[in-house]
């Protein structure tokens, strides 16, 4: 009976044993499946941020030039063509249309 006893628990703690190391493969396997999708997540979030960061760098380099190109607009707009009060200056259309025109010819332009 003791006898018994003993291959039972020792069949027991075989099997209890095994179901143990089925468990724990399973669980590195679903780990290394989880390491795999952040890895590749990473990856594209990487790539995501460099994108961003040059079209960040695309934009403040167009904004630099807008504001390069508005400060001369500005400063021939508004300081050369500066009317003091008292002054009775009509501004003829053709005229502000033709200066346009020009400054447009010599390359300053909104893209």
């Amino acid at each position: 009976m003791d006898q018994e006893k003993r291959l039972r628990r020792m069949v027991s703690n075989r099997e209890s044993a095994r179901r143990l190391r089925m468990r724990k493969r399973k669980q590195i396997q679903e780990m290394k499946m989880h390491v795999e999708q952040l890895t590749t997540s990473n990856y594209n979030l990487y790539n995501k941020v460099i994108s961003l960061l040059e079209k960040t760098r695309q934009i403040l380099h167009e904004n630099s030039q807008l504001e390069e190109k508005l400060s001369y607009f500005h400063q021939y707009f508004m300081e050369d063509r500066m009317v003091l009060p008292g002054n009775n200056i009509d501004c003829d259309i053709t005229q502000t249309i033709s200066a346009s025109t020009n400054l447009l010819s010599t390359g300053f332009y909104i893209t």
